[in-house]
């Protein structure tokens, strides 16, 4: 089932529907039904295209690329989350717990010596999530579905968001410092039952909220203050200053569209903000 299908009016009238029944008002059901429409549209821009694989990601990614004021913001992920339970038993906007944290949803941006910083102080695994997020732009779930039979040479088979079982698939070539890493960290890495490619020190494979926690608690170590989606920022600023093209950068990063990666990675970047300011300061100092 695709998200157009989901969150298209048919279907969101019949939640208003269930809502009626339930005995809330017609204005409040009015400004639910505009709010989750309006949540399914930022979904489909972030790339989240399949309800039933959104996940707290997502809706971090939600709240960070809507263009509205706090409380509204809130309002839209709010009403997105619990029309995402009615339908698939499952709200991961509360799951994010970002609604009465407005600090978790800012962008955080590092730097490339930020990044250079945290890999001094990492371990082999940690190196490797570095390495995968920042070179390759793996998001955290892709970064925890990897196998061992994902790996063939120099390519790895990722598995993302989309239709399905499997999602979307694509197979990357491996950078050159994600194949270092990978074959620093296999040779530590700690025997299991299971094909992950991360196993934690219990021999079990990691997920993403474990990975994201402790890379996240390596930054404030190194004093960078970051989320794990700041590394696949940071994969699309380098490539963006290294004057990619928008086309590639849009195939580098799996987005179905262009306009994906202008309206939540280019457009968003603080420093070009920063440097049109120091532009205008420039052109009309007295």
């Amino acid at each position: 089932m695709s998200n157009e299908s989901v969150f298209n009016e048919s279907s969101v009238d019949e939640y208003a529907s269930y809502l009626s029944r339930k005995g809330r008002k017609d204005d409040s059901i009015k400004h639910v039904r505009y709010m989750v429409l309006k949540g399914g549209r930022t979904l489909r821009l972030v790339g989240a295209t399949d309800p039933f694989r959104i996940d707290e990601d997502d809706m971090v990614a939600l709240a960070q690329a809507l263009d509205l004021k706090e409380s509204t913001r809130k309002g839209v992920v709010g009403a997105t989350g619990r029309y995402l339970k009615w339908l698939t038993g499952k709200d991961p906007a509360k799951d994010a717990a970002i609604l009465w944290n407005a600090g978790s949803v800012e962008r955080k941006w590092i730097t490339p010596d930020d990044y250079r910083r945290m890999m001094s102080k990492a371990s082999e695994w940690q190196r490797l999530v570095l390495a995968l997020g920042a070179t390759m732009g793996l998001r955290r779930s892709e970064i925890a579905g990897i196998s061992l039979g994902d790996i063939d040479g120099a390519t790895l088979t990722v598995h993302g968001k989309g239709h399905g079982e499997e999602g979307k698939t694509a197979t990357m070539a491996m950078s050159e410092a994600v194949r270092k890493e990978l074959g620093a960290y296999l040779k530590v890495r700690r025997p299991s039952d299971s094909d992950a490619l991360l196993i934690s020190c219990r021999r079990k494979p990691m997920n993403a909220g474990s990975i994201a926690n402790a890379i996240v608690k390596l930054g404030r170590e190194c004093g960078v203050e970051m989320s794990m989606h700041s590394l696949r920022r940071l994969y699309a600023m380098t490539m963006a200053d290294a004057g990619v093209p928008l086309e590639t950068m849009a195939r580098m990063m799996r987005h179905s569209n262009p306009e994906i990666t202008m309206q939540c990675y280019l457009k968003a970047d603080p420093r070009r903000m920063s440097a049109a300011q120091t532009a205008v300061d420039c052109a009309l100092a007295c």
